[in-house]
């Protein structure tokens, strides 16, 4: 099947969002401070920030799905694969409260220790591959309606990049 133009449109859009959000949990992650490195810094405001941008990416990446983005065109062209997006989007609230859970705890944490540091930088790579492997659904699901190769879907080691340190 040949790829129209507004298909493409479709696949640059969601890839664009995916790649943001890796962006931000890139520098996220490198907010974490080593042990020791935390007292030169505003602790905790700099990973506060950090994980409340990528909340707020994902409230809009979410609510664009739920209401008529990407997926909903995916289903219109390809309605067998309705369940799957419906999977998918049932994913959202979940993911949003381990997001919200970390946020909270991380702003609690005032003078961290290293077991905290490192706490911290386990349960954010942990989220990452989470919305990672919800990315990748998400991804596999736009090429099946679109027929499209979707860059880096399905790459095994894709959250090489979050796995702990």
């Amino acid at each position: 099947m040949r790829s129209e133009c507004g298909d493409e449109a479709y696949v640059n859009h969601i890839q664009a969002e995916h790649r943001r959000l890796d962006q931000l949990i890139r520098c996220t992650l490198e907010a974490i401070p080593n042990c020791g490195e935390y007292q030169r810094l505003s602790w905790p405001a700099p990973i506060v920030a950090g994980l409340a941008a990528i909340r707020r990416e994902l409230v809009e990446h979410f609510a664009e799905e739920e209401s008529g983005g990407c997926l909903e065109e995916a289903v219109a062209r390809c309605p067998g694969l309705s369940g799957e997006a419906d999977r998918v989007q049932a994913e959202h609230g979940g993911l949003l409260a381990v997001l919200d859970q970390l946020i909270q705890h991380s702003g609690r944490i005032q003078r961290p220790t290293q077991r905290d540091l490192l706490a911290l930088d386990h349960e954010l790579r942990a989220v990452a591959h989470k919305l990672r492997m919800h990315e990748a659904e998400e991804s596999r699901i736009m090429q099946r309606a679109f027929a499209t190769c979707l860059e880096n879907a399905d790459v095994p080691g894709q959250d090489e990049q979050f796995r702990a340190r």
